[in-house]
């Protein structure tokens, strides 16, 4: 194992290297999979799940994390959340519906998911402030956040500025979490293709 990283997983050493700010580097222990292949990827796992106006992925979320084992925490409208309801009765896992005013989820999360394939104005972009400002100080270290978006490729400029805004917005997100051991991913899914991101998902 690399002499840093077990002097990272130290927690008296790694406050005494922050508190007087040596230049060595201490990285996030990561998580990963101890075994090839595993059928309940997300068994536990906490996700936060969030949308703009007019999201089009929600089944599909849906249907992914309810086999995968996650415990979803839906913050978007109501109606909505009963696609994940649904999904989730078949496969026994509890769905709480987080009132859209919370602030934060109530313990810590292991993912975020937003779904912004309904996105067409730059005004609409306030949905996605509103849903990881309060959020992303939940997410465990090592955790995930993914973006779903459709390409910037409509007639209309307004629509473009708005997607091409989500991808700065998760660039800059994933440098704010990388020193956790997190990452931020934008997923572009091309109208048509909303079966195809159950692997990106898992």
């Amino acid at each position: 194992m690399d002499p840093f990283l077990k002097l990272s997983q130290n927690s008296a050493s790694r406050k005494l290297i922050q508190s007087l700010r040596l230049p060595i580097p201490l990285p996030q222990t990561l998580r990963r999979e101890r075994s090839g292949w595993r059928a309940r990827l997300l068994d536990d796992g906490r996700v936060a799940v969030g949308s703009a106006p007019n999201p089009q992925l929600t089944h599909q979320i849906a249907q992914t994390l309810a086999p995968s084992g996650a415990r979803v925490l839906w913050s978007g409208p109501a109606a909505l959340g009963r696609s994940f309801e649904a999904a989730a009765e078949a496969w026994a896992e509890p769905v709480t519906t987080l009132a859209q005013e919370d602030k934060a989820p109530p313990n810590e999360v292991h993912a975020l998911l937003f779904d912004a394939t309904g996105l067409d104005s730059p005004e609409q972009l306030a949905a996605v402030y509103e849903f990881f400002a309060p959020r992303v100080k939940a997410l465990s270290s090592g955790g995930r956040v993914v973006v779903f978006s459709r390409p910037a490729t409509s007639p209309l400029p307004e629509t473009n500025a708005a997607r091409q805004a989500l991808e700065g917005f998760t660039r800059s997100l994933a440098k704010e979490l990388g020193r956790r051991g997190s990452t931020a991913n934008l997923v572009s899914v091309e109208q048509g293709a909303e079966e195809r991101i159950a692997g990106p998902l898992r």
